[in-house]
């Protein structure tokens, strides 16, 4: 029978706990092959006064290897010593079980809230920052193909409905059995895990899935807060109303659908918004308090000390470090 494999912060040498902590990433997350490890450059910074604390819970289901990662609040990057040093895409799928997530790719930004899929370029640098802490579950796909387009981009895939709702049952049931499973079995697992997962990201990527559902849940709330965004008033009854659905259903549904509460992914969504329009040349004229207010913040000192909270940097700070 299998056992997950399991590292912890406390295993590692206290004097060189983020430095090793940021290898095991790449190693035991990531698998990342030996030629890249040697040419990147990795770092975690703890956001917690108390220090950082992670878990890695890791194994192989015949080709497919799966790892769950739980970490306290931090800020992941990484980068390349040699520009253009691996060319082509490497893909690696993570699925966010808990806490908020923000990635930051090839002047791309991404939120990543419970429930939700993300498809990230392993092959390109990265920031992932995780201002409460986060749980993940991570796949890596190396040697997978999929009509995605250019490297260094990020996907975003629901799991309201359809195969990718299969695939996070799927990824948590093999984690869940995973001592049980003898040998053949776990290859037979992974095998079919593979086959919905890249049945589950061509038809997600593609609009197919979309195409075949009526209008998903998720897209409905979304764009409706999207819409609302820049409105300093908007609360869950705006949106309630504009659905025409009652505030308790809008509650139980937002709940069901992004485990959080409203007002953590209104927040959120204002802080990525501005992050993206910070990254944007077009916006390079506009202050950061337009931007700000623009999105529904009424307080410049509240979304700065909101921005620094989430992104670890204060938002002049953050501007000024992707400007060259």
């Amino acid at each position: 029978m299998n056992q997950l494999s399991i590292l912890s912060t406390e295993q590692l040498p206290a004097g060189e706990r983020m430095a090793q902590w940021a290898q095991c990433i790449s190693l035991y997350a990531g698998q990342t092959s030996a030629v890249v490890r040697q040419n990147e450059e990795s770092s975690v910074e703890p956001y917690s006064p108390r220090g950082f604390r992670g878990r890695l819970e890791f194994g192989d289901l015949g080709d497919l290897h799966i790892c769950r990662m739980m970490a306290s609040p931090h800020r992941y990057r990484r980068k390349f010593r040699a520009a253009q040093a691996h060319e082509g895409t490497n893909w690696t799928l993570v699925l966010q079980e808990g806490g908020v997530s923000h990635f930051e790719q090839g002047g791309n930004t991404l939120m990543l809230v419970p429930n939700q899929f993300a498809l990230i370029d392993v092959n390109q640098s990265l920031e992932v920052t995780s201002s409460k802490g986060c749980e993940q579950i991570i796949i890596p796909l190396a040697g997978q193909r999929f009509s995605l387009g250019g490297s260094g981009r990020l996907y975003h895939l629901q799991t309201e409905v359809g195969l990718p709702r299969m695939l996070r049952s799927m990824l948590h049931d093999a984690l869940a059995q995973y001592s049980s499973l003898s040998y053949r079995a776990s290859r037979s697992v992974g095998d079919a895990l593979l086959g919905v997962l890249e049945s589950a990201i061509e038809q997600s990527c593609s609009g197919e899935e979309e195409e075949k559902t009526k209008p998903s849940l998720i897209a409905m709330i979304q764009g409706c807060i999207e819409e609302n965004l820049h409105d300093p008033s908007l609360n869950a009854e705006v949106i309630a109303r504009n659905l025409n659905w009652s505030s308790r259903s809008l509650h139980r549904h937002f709940q069901n659908c992004f485990g959080c509460t409203f007002s953590d992914y209104v927040w959120q969504r204002r802080l990525s918004r501005c992050a993206e329009q910070m990254l944007d040349v077009s916006q390079f004229n506009r202050s950061i308090t337009e931007i700000a207010f623009s999105v529904g913040f009424s307080s410049s000192s509240h979304f700065s000390r909101s921005f620094k909270e989430a992104f670890g940097m204060t938002p002049r700070a953050y501007r000024k470090s992707l400007i060259r």
